[in-house]
């Protein structure tokens, strides 16, 4: 999204605002369709496939960390695409210093806390990101065209879910081959 927005965004700032509207409908969408299949399918993983039943809350709460990164993935585009780099980075920095005491306190007391503390992390960063572009927008710099958004599909048939099938396509793999590495290294509670 953010290199559709970079180039409607000097010549056609309405055509920026819906590309804008699609791509955060469309992390949120593939974000949750996600979610819900590892929700649905959380015991199979982690009593089949990792071995480690006792992870199956940590699981459900991580994949709600996927929907968060999907959709600050699209945030973090738009601020991109509108060559806001400095505020993406103050919103970085902030995340990392508002973070470290939660990962802290995470390591501190367990696995769970430390993946409850990460998903904290995730939604402060999805706060923050969604303040300066609603700031933005009141700027006049940018109108997210929520209604009309779905006028740029065919950005979603040429970029969007090209990106996102190949993206779906690694991660079984990655997760099969980190499995095999946890199961042959003896992993216990």
């Amino acid at each position: 999204g953010m290199k559709f927005i970079a180039e409607n965004y000097e010549n056609d700032r309405n055509k920026a605002g819906r590309i804008a509207a699609l791509t955060l409908s469309f992390s949120a969408l593939l974000g949750v369709i996600i979610t819900v299949f590892v929700i649905i399918f959380s015991d199979e993983i982690v009593e089949r496939t990792i071995k480690a039943p006792w992870l199956k809350m940590d699981f459900i709460i991580a994949s709600f960390i996927l929907l968060m990164n999907a959709y600050n993935g699209a945030q973090t585009g738009i601020l991109n695409g509108l060559k806001q780099f400095k505020i993406a980075a103050k919103i970085q920095l902030y995340n990392a210093i508002l973070s470290l005491p939660l990962f802290i306190i995470g390591a501190y007391y367990g696995v769970t806390y430390c993946v409850i503390a990460y998903a904290l992390s995730n939604l402060v960063l999805c706060i923050q990101s969604s303040y300066h572009i609603r700031i933005l927008q009141n700027k006049g710099m940018i109108n997210i065209d929520w209604t009309n958004g779905w006028r740029e599909w065919r950005l979603l048939y040429q970029y969007s879910l090209p990106a996102a099938l190949s993206g779906i396509m690694v991660m079984p793999i990655k997760w099969i081959s980190e499995v095999m590495l946890v199961n042959a290294s003896g992993f216990a509670a």
